[in-house]
């Protein structure tokens, strides 16, 4: 992909300078004006979690254990 192409996925800016490399050897950037790190393809490709949503207080959760025939989400709330 040329340089030139490449924009921020926050603030769509194309003044970038390079970064480093992210665990999967991508080109990392960070943006100039908002100083977003990103790499190129973050976040494609991966499937949407539809995890359900806390009964006490409506905030998301996270898989805490998948066992056999059931999964066991917990709150991300701390103070739920």
């Amino acid at each position: 992909m040329n340089k030139a192409n490449i924009k921020c996925p926050r603030c769509h800016s194309n003044k970038l300078y390079k970064f480093g490399l992210n665990k999967q050897a991508n080109q990392k950037y960070q943006c100039t004006q908002c100083k977003r790190q990103f790499a190129l393809g973050d976040g494609d490709g991966l499937p949407k979690l539809n995890y359900p949503k806390c009964p006490m207080c409506g905030k998301g959760t996270y898989l805490h254990h998948s066992y056999k025939y059931y999964n066991r989400y917990k709150c991300n709330n701390k103070k739920c």
